[in-house]
């Protein structure tokens, strides 16, 4: 009887229909660690007469790795501003996502009708020669077509890298807060001196160092000015000295001189340490500082 039952092409129809249903379903109902746009916490509305909206940008210190949506610096920012006004800023940041991912970003919200664009970049792109080619909702085939992000995709790789993790010592995926890892925090301690050193060594061979990235990163603030949104440039922290962040700069005053605000945080961490989880990401109290201070900027520049 159940040979027959399964023989019947209504039948395999059926059950195809039924669990794709039951998995888009189950995807919907998961969403928490991003929503069903993409982003970190609510949907956003339509924005209304009077608003002020902000798009954050960035990677994991943008998105807010270690800490909850509530205690990542977007949402304390969009906290801070609304004792003043009528404002919304949307978490756009993504986990691991560089600049070329941020390219494509900055595009696909142009719908959230932001006048405000704060970019947190640099770490990501540490390679002085490569550019990280990942793109979190580009690569996403589904998101690109409806602009729906799935969730289930990343929760069933999240689980995958847990048993089976590269470095025996992490044993807790992304999405938990409050995740103290030394392995990264020494990653990071050794990295700042060794990319510097291959950057230097790539000019002695007449080489240009983060040539890719600068490229990327001018096209992106080029279609920011160009469409009057106000842009500030987060320098992340530890990275100020970096020959990365120098060409940075170089790229704004000889371009952007006047049009893109450019915000150090390694001057408001002489320690990182002391409020971060791992030399990098930030904790709650981080966030908080961080928040201040583009608060600050927002009014005061």
């Amino acid at each position: 009887m159940f040979k027959q039952f399964f023989r019947n092409k209504n039948t395999k129809w059926l059950l195809l229909i039924l669990i794709i249903s039951g998995l888009v379903v189950s995807d919907y109902f998961m969403h928490g660690y991003y929503n069903t746009e993409g982003y970190r916490g609510n949907v956003l509305d339509d924005k209304q007469s009077g608003e002020y909206r902000i798009a954050c940008f960035g990677g994991s210190t943008t998105f807010g790795y270690g800490v909850t949506n509530d205690e990542a610096w977007p949402a304390q920012l969009n906290s801070e501003l609304n004792k003043k006004g009528n404002y919304s800023v949307a978490n756009l940041g993504a986990n691991t996502q560089g600049i070329y991912g941020v390219s494509y970003d900055v595009l696909s919200y142009e719908y959230l009708h932001y006048d405000m664009a704060i970019i947190s970049s640099g770490v990501t792109d540490r390679d002085p020669d490569e550019l990280s080619n990942y793109n979190f909702r580009g690569d996403d085939v589904f998101f690109k077509l409806f602009g729906y992000k799935t969730i289930l995709g990343f929760y069933f790789k999240e689980a995958l890298r847990v048993l089976t993790p590269i470095d025996k010592n992490e044993s807790k995926p992304v999405f938990t807060n409050k995740v103290a890892n030394d392995s990264v925090r020494q990653r990071l301690s050794t990295y700042y001196t060794e990319v510097n050193q291959q950057a230097e060594e790539m000019i002695l061979a007449g080489k240009i160092p983060y040539q890719k990235y600068i490229a990327q990163l001018d096209e992106v603030l080029n279609f920011l000015v160009q469409k009057n949104i106000r842009t500030i440039l987060v320098c992340e922290p530890m990275t100020y000295h970096s020959i990365q962040q120098q060409k940075v700069r170089q790229l704004i005053k000889a371009k952007y001189s006047g049009k893109v605000e450019y915000v150090n945080l390694s001057e408001l961490f002489p320690d990182v340490n002391k409020v971060s989880i791992d030399g990098m990401h930030l904790t709650k109290e981080g966030n908080k500082v961080v928040a201040e201070a583009l608060r600050d900027s927002l009014f005061y520049h």
